[in-house]
């Protein structure tokens, strides 16, 4: 007898079950007693384990939690960057859905952050993690690999080098704080691996 039942198709931030009768599995989350998919794919609703759980559909292009991703600051507010997702690390496919996310100054940095710009400013490109998609996509940099990737001097717009803990303009001779990643000065945007060309 198959243990598991409902298999059908839901979409990121659907409800899916109540807490009192199942606990979230993979691809599931709660809020105040809900559970919500993550993912687009296939729900599982186990009775016997009490467990709902999501299977993704696979190459679905939807972002994930857990992806590496890297996105580009697009704003800053009091408590937090707005990022465009362009790119999840590893994976070829167009991104699906929403690529606007939020990193909250709390998800910045592993060191208590008192202004965003000083670790963000506008036009930063960034590797980040995904932390939530549903309700909304939500990104963290709390991680010496993530933070930023390549930043551009504000005033000559050369592309700045990693100095400490911070980057600097060889041009203008500038510094500024930044939450740089490890792997600042590594990230090629997709397509450019070889400038462009294939080499065969």
């Amino acid at each position: 007898m198959d243990r598991a039942e409902d298999k059908r198709f839901v979409m990121p931030g659907d409800e899916i079950a109540y807490l009192e009768e199942y606990v979230p599995g993979e691809g599931a989350y709660e809020e105040d007693g809900i559970l919500y998919s993550e993912y687009a794919g296939f729900l599982t609703l186990d009775p016997i384990e009490k467990v709902a759980s999501v299977k993704p559909v696979k190459d679905s292009g939807l972002l994930r939690r857990g992806d590496i991703v890297y996105g580009i600051i697009q704003g800053i507010r009091p408590m937090m960057a707005i990022v465009d997702v362009v790119e999840v690390e590893g994976k070829a496919r167009k991104i699906a859905g929403s690529t606007n996310g939020t990193l909250h100054i709390s998800k910045m940095s592993s060191r208590y952050v008192s202004d965003v710009e000083r670790v963000f400013r506008l036009g930063d490109t960034i590797r980040a993690k995904v932390i939530s998609t549903s309700p909304s996509l939500q990104l963290s940099t709390a991680r010496p690999d993530l933070g930023v990737v390549l930043a551009l001097c504000p005033r000559c717009r050369k592309v700045m080098i990693k100095k400490g803990r911070g980057l600097y303009c060889e041009e203008c001779e500038l510094t500024e704080n930044r939450q740089v990643s490890t792997r600042y000065g590594q990230y090629v945007p997709a397509g450019r691996e070889n400038g462009g060309q294939n080499n065969g």
